[in-house]
C-alpha cells in the first residue's frame, strides 16, 4: 500500500481527511505504475513512477481539492482560494491588524510542522 504514501508537493496524501474505501480505491490508483518514453522511435526502459497523479485523471484535481481543503485552517484574516490560486488579505488599520496578518502569512507558511517556500505577490 505503499503508492498511497506518496507525497504531494511535499506532504503526505495519507494525512490528509481520506480514509476506508475511498483511501484505498485511490491507493490502487497511484501504486504499481509505470512509464516510458520514446524518442525518435527508441524506446526506454520501464521504470516506476513514484510519484505525481497521471495527467488528465479526474483523481488529480480531486487530490488537489483534498490537499488544499485545510489551507485556511487557524487563518483569522480573509482568505479566497481559486483553483490553484490563495488570496490571505485583510484591512489594516494600526500595527495589531498588520501583525495579525504576518501571523497568517507564518501559520499559512508552516503548514503541518514544516516550512514551505512560497512566492508572495504583494498587491
Amino acid at each position: 500500500m505503499t503508492g498511497f504514501h506518496y507525497r504531494f508537493d511535499g506532504r503526505p496524501i495519507s494525512t490528509s481527511r481520506v480514509d476506508g474505501t475511498l483511501y484505498y480505491w485511490i491507493a490502487e490508483k497511484l501504486s504499481n505504475r509505470t512509464q516510458r518514453v520514446c524518442i525518435r522511435g527508441v524506446m526506454s526502459a520501464w521504470l516506476a513512477v513514484l510519484s505525481g497523479v497521471p495527467q488528465g485523471s479526474v483523481l488529480g484535481p480531486v487530490l488537489f481539492l483534498i490537499y488544499i481543503n485545510d489551507l485556511d485552517h487557524g487563518i483569522t484574516n480573509w482568505i479566497l482560494k481559486f483553483a490553484d490560486d490563495t488570496k490571505l488579505f485583510s484591512r489594516i488599520n494600526d500595527s495589531v491588524d498588520v501583525a495579525k496578518l504576518q501571523d497568517d502569512l507564518h501559520k499559512y507558511g508552516q503548514r503541518n510542522g514544516k516550512c514551505y517556500l512560497m512566492l508572495v505577490n504583494v498587491a
